[in-house]
């Protein structure tokens, strides 16, 4: 099921990163994704203690609400403040037909679909495995959880700023196969120093 959902959230996540694309100016767009990864970020780690706070004061049913009144605040914001978009072209070619043409985009297209993998199991999967094969207490869980997130608030953009002569090429071929093969660690350790590493990584 998490799987499945994480397929279908696919069009809005993607709708989002297009966003980006279509209102900042190409030569910012680098430093637009790194600051949105830090707003993400950002909001996994005041998240759920905030999530926490609304259910310990409203139960379940009141985390619902506020949920649902957070994303409907969040989507009148953008239909009100939201500018014109800075790449219409009215040249009438449908996006999902230019989209199938474009062989570099497709290539991508399907690497993203195995970086998908390597999030859900960082995402999903080890969180189970730590708290039921490995003897992480969830607690502890929660502690190395939160490690990844305050990392990139802190460093994401100073590291975008670091990498930024490297081509967005030569950076995707370097960080997608190093952040699934850090899972191998595993095979050597399960401990909660080797859990830390790949959460680090």
């Amino acid at each position: 099921l998490v799987v499945a959902a994480g397929v279908t959230s696919g069009p809005g996540w993607a709708a989002s990163d297009a966003l980006i694309a279509d209102l900042v100016p190409e030569e910012r767009r680098e430093g637009a994704y790194a600051s949105m990864r830090v707003v993400y970020n950002l909001a996994l780690v005041c998240g759920p203690a905030f999530a926490g706070l609304v259910i310990a004061a409203a139960g379940w049913t009141g985390f619902l609400v506020v949920d649902a009144a957070l994303g409907a605040l969040a989507a009148a914001a953008a239909a009100l403040l939201l500018p014109a978009g800075v790449r219409t072209t009215g040249r009438g070619t449908a996006p999902v037909t230019a989209a199938l043409r474009d062989r570099p985009f497709a290539v991508f297209l399907a690497s993203s679909v195995l970086a998908w993998i390597v999030y859900v199991g960082y995402e999903s999967a080890l969180p189970i495995v730590a708290t039921t094969a490995y003897g992480v207490p969830p607690a502890t869980w929660g502690l190395l959880l939160a490690v990844n997130p305050l990392l990139v608030t802190l460093c994401q953009l100073r590291l975008t700023r670091a990498v930024a002569v490297r081509s967005p090429q030569l950076k995707l071929a370097v960080a997608l196969p190093t952040m699934g093969l850090s899972f191998l660690a595993f095979e050597a350790s399960t401990s909660v120093a080797t859990i830390l590493l790949v959460v680090v990584v």
